[in-house]
């Protein structure tokens, strides 16, 4: 078996052991109250929760190319494992908690015999995590994480960069869910030395949920500039279809650059279906 062949068969391995085990490690938050002023006691029952969780999406999605005739090239499966482990409780600087996570992502050529591995990412990180308050409300996370991201092929398919970045996701309203993320780059790889051009210096987002959080709709929007302004922009319409667990049928649509690293530099526009089994306090893009 090639070295090729060997590497794909163990993402896939730990992608499908992973997904199917994260639903069960999520950070399922407790039904104490979090309408007390006291937030040192809403944080220490924070603390109580589960310490590996998902970080973003775990998900299995499967779809082709817009504005074109849907062909085996054209067409793959995107899968994502997201996972964070909590190593401390909120009582670190500015009652932060040390935290690693690690997210891969794996494209999947899965239209042509044997289902092609046609790029993947590989997204470790640590840093610090703070919870949120507001008015003695727990309202979201803030965090700052130096992360490395590259997708493991050798040669002129290498990609690889760093990143020292800051992000939060906070509440607005009951219904608007508001999130950004910047970074300082630090782009190491021989072959993507141009990768700012294409997956910019920051995103912002925005998450709108019905009243009771069943059906959502999110826009993440990444500004990039080369000769001109240009946005790379993620759409995506959800449905929770268990009531018991954090489980979502998805349509997720990518328009743009970066979406994956060894073709940063391509323009995509992607519709995929699939589903999805989310963090259960906020979203992370």
């Amino acid at each position: 078996m090639s070295y090729y062949k060997i590497i794909k068969a163990t993402v896939l391995a730990l992608s499908l052991l992973f997904l199917n085990n994260s639903v069960y490690a999520q950070n399922i938050l407790s039904d104490f109250s979090y309408n007390t002023k006291d937030v040192d006691s809403i944080r220490a029952e924070l603390d109580k929760g589960a310490t590996f969780t998902a970080f973003k999406d775990n998900s299995g999605l499967i779809g082709t190319t817009i504005g074109s005739k849907p062909t085996s090239t054209n067409s793959d499966a995107k899968f994502q494992l997201s996972i964070m482990q909590r190593f401390t409780n909120s009582n670190l600087l500015w009652n932060s908690h040390f935290f690693f996570q690690l997210t891969v992502s794996t494209f999947l050529n899965v239209f042509e015999p044997s289902f092609p591995l046609h790029d993947m990412s590989i997204n470790p990180g640590f840093g610090f995590n703070k919870y949120l308050f507001k008015d003695g409300k727990y309202v979201g996370q803030g965090y700052v994480m130096l992360e490395h991201e590259s997708n493991g092929f050798d040669s002129i398919q290498s990609r690889s960069w760093n990143k020292i970045s800051a992000a939060a996701t906070v509440q607005m309203t009951r219904n608007w869910e508001f999130q950004a993320k910047g970074w300082i780059p630090i782009v190491d790889g021989r072959y993507s030395q141009d990768i700012l051009q294409y997956m910019g210096l920051f995103y912002v987002g925005s998450t709108f949920s019905t009243n009771n959080k069943r059906l959502n709709l999110s826009v993440m929007l990444t500004p990039t500039y080369r000769k001109r302004l240009g946005i790379n922009s993620q759409c995506e319409l959800n449905f929770r279809v268990m009531k018991k667990q954090p489980v979502y049928a998805i349509i997720q649509y990518y328009n743009g650059y970066g979406e994956n690293l060894l073709d940063y530099n391509i323009y995509k526009s992607r519709l995929r279906i699939g589903f999805a089994f989310k963090p259960r306090d906020f979203n992370r893009f």
